[in-house]
Parts: C-alpha cells; sequence; structure tokens
C-alpha cells in the first residue's frame, strides 16, 4: 500500500467547471472589448477624410514613473488640412523615443469630415491589433488546457 501525498487543484467536478466557466468567460470579455476598440476605430477611418499633415513642432516634457522617477517625453503637433482647405492641429500621444517622430515630417490623418478638428494618426498598429487578438485568443483558450480536473484519489491505493 502508498499513500497518495498529491493534493488535487479542484476538490470537486463543480468547482472545476465553475472555474472553467468563469475564466472563459473573462477571457471573451476581454478580447470582445478589444474587437470592439479596433471595430471602433477601422469604422472611423472608413467614414473619415483622409490627409496628410506636417508636424510642425516636437515639445519635451517631463512624465514621472509610478516610483517617483523622472523620464524626459515628446509630444508632437500636427498641422493638417481638411478638404475645404481649413487648418487645424492635433497632438500625438508622449513618446519616449526621440526618432519616432521628426519635425517636418509628413504623417497620414484620418479626420471626421463633419467635425474635421476630430482626428486620429494613421499610425502602423498592425502588429499590436495582432498581438491583442491573439492576447484575447489566448485567454479564452488558455482555462481549457491549463485546469484539468482529476479525481481525487483514495489515500490508499489498491
Amino acid at each position: 500500500m502508498s499513500i497518495n501525498t498529491k493534493k488535487t487543484l479542484f476538490k470537486s467536478k463543480a468547482s472545476y467547471i465553475f472555474t472553467l466557466i468563469f475564466s472563459f468567460s473573462m477571457g471573451a470579455f476581454l478580447f470582445s472589448i478589444i474587437i470592439f476598440i479596433l471595430f471602433k476605430e477601422k469604422k472611423f477611418k472608413i467614414n473619415a477624410g483622409q490627409t496628410k499633415g506636417i508636424i510642425t513642432n516636437i515639445d519635451k516634457i517631463q512624465r514621472k514613473t509610478r516610483s517617483g522617477l523622472l523620464y524626459d517625453a515628446f509630444i508632437a503637433t500636427i498641422t493638417y488640412q481638411d478638404l475645404n482647405g481649413k487648418a487645424f492641429t492635433c497632438q500625438t500621444a508622449s513618446y519616449k523615443n526621440t526618432s519616432k517622430y521628426n519635425f517636418g515630417e509628413e504623417i497620414k490623418i484620418y479626420y471626421d469630415k463633419r467635425d474635421p478638428s476630430k482626428s486620429i494618426l494613421a499610425e502602423k498598429y498592425v502588429f499590436v491589433e495582432i498581438a491583442l487578438i491573439l492576447t484575447g485568443l489566448f485567454l479564452m483558450l488558455a482555462p481549457i488546457y491549463s485546469f484539468r480536473y482529476k479525481r481525487p484519489l483514495h489515500l490508499y491505493e489498491r
């Protein structure tokens, strides 16, 4: 006779199924949020006007990390025109890499035709989109492979 000292991860099949459903639901919820955000951006781009903007200014600002350390960040100001020739400006999100944008560089801009002051940059987020979609799929499918229900063995095997 041998004594089984392994502990099971779940005390019952019901707790296993509940954990599996909960984990899958959280993954599906996060995945749906990611898809909604990407869809909203794509829908804006489809209905938007497209133009070229020029970086007219790059400001250096100080940002603080959560631990309190200061670092330099940059914000680029972009000037663009709508189809009627009216000029508008927008700014990039702050960024750390000094070579991300250069003064005088042309950038593709999508703007709302009804309100040209609303715009988004046509940055290359293809890899980010793919990574987000794969992350959502992983969060949905991981519980199936990581949680396996094993029946608790009796203390004494025969």
